[in-house]
């Protein structure tokens, strides 16, 4: 059944081999490595939950769990996974690349950066942490290691996709965005899928093939609707082209598919705030509760609330925005449109005078024509 690609009765076939032998790993695996390929990572747990308990702790079951919990963002959950399975298998490089991946999702990089170097001592060929360290090395601006790891990765696979990922970097970083735009094109299609195709679209426009980004963007949301990451990317370019209702529509499709996602609704609510600010108000509202300290989210607040009349709750959220953002200019102009609409004319004449003296922003224009109706 699976190499006929009916993967339903495939499912089904290790479905009733597992009810019949439930003391068997192997149809538990096989079915488990199904789930995480095919983005069903919160499947995979269920499958061993009946198991006894030296299953449970059995080095593919673990090593399997670990992975489920990685592929769900459950960083935590997926440390504790690996270093029960490093304690029994210690020398085992992947599994100290992996934990490498549970840290540096927890946001401690000084353990990812140890385990990383753990597994590369253990194992100098293994592909997956010599990328990581590649990536790792372009981060703390180390580009003579970028440079070796790099050399070693065409040694041992040139063509897979990570490795000419950062050959697309290597050779942007040199100046040669052909270059660059060839060896993104080559990891697309040797893996397609979301990260690769916004990297090459990226590349795309770098090499002034803009229309042609748009067009792989659209290609791609035609096949693949519930991708989130390349709506928003469709979205903001449109939004830069000034196709408004285009950037609307991929917005709007976003929220049906993510009702919290905060981008969309802060840049819906945004582009709203002239023509139906009633509208804006409940976009942006639940944008704010879904992140509370987002200085862009509360700067739109504060424009919407602005334009809606509730300027003393426009001028308390224009605060907090600019304490997360304080030289932002247009949320700096915000707060002296709102100041100047609560009748604090000096403060904003002051405020208006100072950020116009340094420098260029989306809002410059109006800036200055406020700033004359107030001198009068």
């Amino acid at each position: 059944e699976a190499r006929e690609q009916n993967e339903e009765a495939m499912v089904a076939w290790l479905q009733q081999a597992i009810k019949k032998h439930p003391t068997v790993l192997e149809p538990r695996l096989m079915l488990a490595r199904y789930y995480l390929g095919s983005g069903q990572a919160d499947q995979v747990a269920p499958l061993f939950a009946d198991l006894d308990e030296m299953q449970r702790r059995s080095r593919p079951v673990l090593e399997m769990t670990a992975l489920a919990q990685l592929a769900g963002q459950q960083h935590a959950v997926a440390n504790a996974t690996l270093e029960q399975l490093i304690a029994s298998n210690p020398d085992t490089a992947h599994y100290h690349y992996l934990l490498a991946m549970a840290a540096g999702g927890e946001g401690d990089q000084r353990k990812a950066k140890q385990e990383l170097l753990q597994a590369h001592q253990l194992d100098a060929r293994h592909v997956p942490t010599l990328v990581a360290l590649a990536r790792l090395s372009l981060v703390e601006q180390a580009p003579e290691q970028f440079e070796q790891y790099l050399d070693t990765l065409l040694t041992l696979a040139p063509e897979a996709p990570d490795v000419l990922r950062l050959q697309a970097i290597a050779a942007q970083r040199a100046g040669d965005t052909d270059e660059a735009l060839a060896h993104a094109t080559r990891a697309y299609n040797a893996s397609p899928g979301t990260q690769t195709l916004l990297e090459w679209v990226g590349y795309q426009k770098l090499a002034g093939q803009g229309d042609a980004a748009r067009t792989s963007l659209q290609q791609w949301i035609e096949e693949h609707p519930e991708d989130v990451a390349v709506r928003l990317a469709l979205a903001n370019d449109l939004q830069v082209e000034n196709d408004l209702e285009g950037a609307q529509a991929q917005y709007t499709a976003v929220v049906k598919l993510d009702p919290d996602n905060v981008m969309a609704l802060n840049n819906l609510a945004w582009n709203l705030r002239l023509e139906d600010p009633a509208q804006a108000v409940d976009y942006i509202r639940r944008a704010a509760q879904a992140a509370p300290d987002r200085a862009e989210v509360l700067d739109t607040l504060a424009v919407i609330e602005h334009l809606n009349g509730e300027n003393r709750l426009a001028h308390r959220n224009i605060q907090r925005a600019l304490a997360a953002a304080p030289d932002n200019l247009s949320m700096r102009y915000h707060k002296a449109m709102i100041e100047a609409a609560l009748g604090e004319k000096e403060p904003a004449i002051t405020a208006l005078e100072s950020l116009l003296a340094e420098g260029e922003f989306p809002e410059r224009a109006e800036a200055e024509k406020l700033l004359a109706s107030l001198r009068g």
